[in-house]
């Protein structure tokens, strides 16, 4: 339920929220925002590493647990019980459907349990979106390689071949051809299994254009922030992997109003009424198509330029909302940032980085991270969700110019695999 207090300190100092699972780089500031802010953190994960130091309690428990869904749910709700818990927030793709479910047991806002469900599987995503009439990629459920081929043959090439269950990419995979489809669906069925124990597979229209992520914050049904945050670069097949993201966006107004329109749509379609909403588009020659929608905060390092082109704390906000708390949003346009993850092109262990000092001194860099030591192995996609080894961090006054210092800064760091 909503609070009407103004009174930030008030309002969410001592209270008490869940973080369940742990995926993506941008989790710590889920930490440092709720520290900021009072908050006392529990958590809910299997390993746990760093985390320690920012949390008052932790539940040793995977969230991923589908083989025993219910017996994974009580044990999640239970430990909410006893810590006294009053909001629930994750970054985790594969955590969301837990979520709802204990959000509902205790009566805590997130998404209903059946639209958990259908964000997580991404061909009841495209059942959903077609029911509510969104724009959005022709797509065909297969199980075999001849349903796949016959799928390819309805839709038409090029198509894109992709696990139902999966995150980052990974085992999404194109098909330019029949020729090619046999490896697709072969890449795209393995990486289902391994990652989600999953064999079921999507054929869809491949959509020409840029992709865009659209982030949003909701409370009580009301879209309090909006904005689009641009992937300068075509990603044409046959992976997909994702390195840079620059905010605001370039696009025209009226493609922006259109991209807006289609994910508010979404978000109402949904009945995600109080949420931080995570989309990800492709802006067509035929306007703005819907990829996913998830109910969880942007991944990546798109929360950290946000906040340093906009002013506006996605993470903190996100989690007012999660405890029932109006946040106060008032982005404050300071130009354009983004950032470029350095990640290998094929997988190995990480021997060193070179160029850094060098990275540093490149015009218009504000930070660069890394998040990887020597002796990590990196894998890529499509085989695994894709590990980037370092961030780099650029602001300009224009678009272009954040994207040109971006690609020159990197170009200065080279990863030295073994």
């Amino acid at each position: 339920m909503p609070e009407n207090t103004t009174d930030e300190a008030t309002a969410l100092k001592g209270r008490t929220l869940l973080i369940l699972g742990a995926a993506g780089p941008s989790k710590p500031l889920l930490f440092q925002a709720a520290r900021e802010r009072g908050i006392r953190t529990v958590l809910i994960k299997e390993a746990v590493t760093w985390e320690k130091e920012f949390c008052d309690e932790i539940l040793p428990l995977s969230v991923e647990n589908y083989t025993d869904f219910d017996a994974t749910v009580a044990a999640v709700a239970d430990f909410c019980r006893e810590q006294g818990v009053e909001g629930i927030i994750t970054t985790f793709d594969s955590a969301v459907p837990v979520m709802a479910h204990v959000a509902e047991k205790l009566g805590l806002n997130g998404p209903s349990p059946s639209m958990a469900a259908a964000l997580r599987d991404k061909n009841a995503m495209r059942e959903r979106f077609a029911e509510l009439g969104l724009p959005s990629a022709a797509s065909i459920l297969v199980h075999t390689l001849e349903e796949a081929l016959e799928a390819t043959a309805k839709i038409g090439y090029p198509v894109v071949i992709k696990p139902t269950y999966g995150t980052g990419s990974a085992g999404v995979v194109l098909a330019h051809q029949e020729s090619e489809v046999e490896a697709a669906f072969t890449k795209a069925r393995e990486v289902g299994l391994n990652l989600s124990d999953c064999a079921d597979l999507v054929v869809e229209e491949y959509l020409d254009g840029l992709e865009v992520t659209v982030d949003a914050l909701v409370f009580d049904g009301e879209i309090l922030f909006h904005n689009i945050s641009d992937n300068p670069e075509l990603m044409p097949g046959p992976i997909f992997p994702e390195v840079e993201f620059i905010t605001p966006t370039a696009f025209p107004e009226q493609t922006v109003a259109e991209a807006f329109a289609a994910n508010e749509a979404t978000i109402k379609g949904f009945g995600l009424d109080f949420a931080v909403v995570h989309a990800e588009m492709r802006m067509t020659s035929r306007g703005p198509r819907l990829l996913e929608l998830h109910p969880r905060p942007a991944g990546q390092r798109v929360p950290q330029i946000i906040a340093r082109s906009l002013g506006v704390d996605l993470m903190g906000a996100a989690i007012e909302i999660a405890l029932g708390h109006r946040p106060e949003i008032e982005p404050r346009r300071k130009g354009y940032a983004g950032y470029r993850a350095v990640c290998p092109s094929v997988p190995g262990v990480l021997k060193s980085v070179k160029g850094l000092e060098d990275a540093w001194k490149s015009p218009g860099v504000f930070d660069i991270e890394v998040v990887l030591e020597p002796g990590a192995r990196l894998v890529t996609v499509p085989d695994a969700v894709q590990q980037d080894a370092l961030y780099v961090y650029v602001e300009a006054d224009t678009h272009e110019e954040v994207n040109q210092r971006l690609l020159d800064a990197t170009a200065l760091i080279e990863l030295e695999l073994e």
